[in-house]
C-alpha cells in the first residue's frame, strides 16, 4: 500500500462518514427510522476504513479484517490514548442515549472507549444483514468523526482533501 492509497483510504473513510452524519442529521422521524440502521452500517464501515488507515499510518503496511476491536488494539498505545481523550471528551453528549438503553434494557453499558470497541467489534458485518445484528450494540456512530480528526491531526496536509477531489485524481499530496 503506497501514500496515496492510505489517502485512499481516508478518502472512502470520508465518503461513508460525512453520508452517515448526513444521514443521522435527518429530521422526519418516519425516515429517520428507515435509514438509521443503514446509517449505522456506514459508520461501522467508515470506522474500519480509517482504522486501517490509521494502521498504515502507523505500521507501513495494510491490516486485512472487520473486527473494530482487533484493528483498534493493533494502533500503537500512544495513538489508542489520543483516540480515547477524545472519545471521554464526546461521551457526554451520548450520555443520555446510553442511560436510556440502560433503562430499556437493564444492562449497564460502559463508558470507555476500549469496552465500546469491543461491544461493537463485529459491527459491520453483523449489521448488514437481516437477523445477524440481534443482540449487537453499536455506541460508535460518531466514531468516523473522531477518527477523522485523529488523522488529520497527524496528517495536516489531509485537512482540505475531500472525496470528489480524489475522484477527478486532484488534490494528492505528493510523498
Amino acid at each position: 500500500m503506497t501514500q496515496k492509497s492510505a489517502i485512499g483510504f481516508f478518502m472512502q473513510a470520508r465518503r461513508f462518514g460525512l453520508s452517515q452524519a448526513y444521514i443521522r442529521n435527518c429530521e422526519d422521524e418516519w425516515t429517520s427510522s428507515i435509514i438509521n440502521l443503514p446509517g449505522l452500517v456506514m459508520s461501522s464501515f467508515s470506522t474500519e476504513l480509517y482504522l486501517k488507515c490509521l494502521n498504515f499510518i502507523h505500521h507501513g503496511i495494510l491490516v486485512k479484517g472487520h473486527d473494530l476491536n482487533v484493528l483498534f488494539k493493533q494502533l500503537p498505545k500512544a495513538s489508542r490514548d489520543l483516540i480515547s481523550k477524545r472519545w471521554d471528551t464526546y461521551v457526554p453528549n451520548i450520555e443520555p442515549l446510553l442511560i436510556k438503553f440502560e433503562k430499556s434494557s437493564g444492562d449497564k453499558l460502559p463508558r470507555d472507549l476500549a469496552s465500546h470497541f469491543e461491544l461493537g467489534a463485529k459491527a459491520f458485518p453483523n449489521l448488514r444483514y437481516p437477523g445477524e445484528f440481534d443482540g449487537q450494540t453499536f455506541f460508535l456512530a460518531d466514531m468516523p468523526r473522531l477518527l477523522d480528526e485523529h488523522i488529520v491531526s497527524i496528517k495536516p496536509e489531509w485537512k482540505d482533501i475531500w472525496p470528489v477531489a480524489v475522484v477527478a485524481g486532484e488534490n494528492i499530496p505528493k510523498k
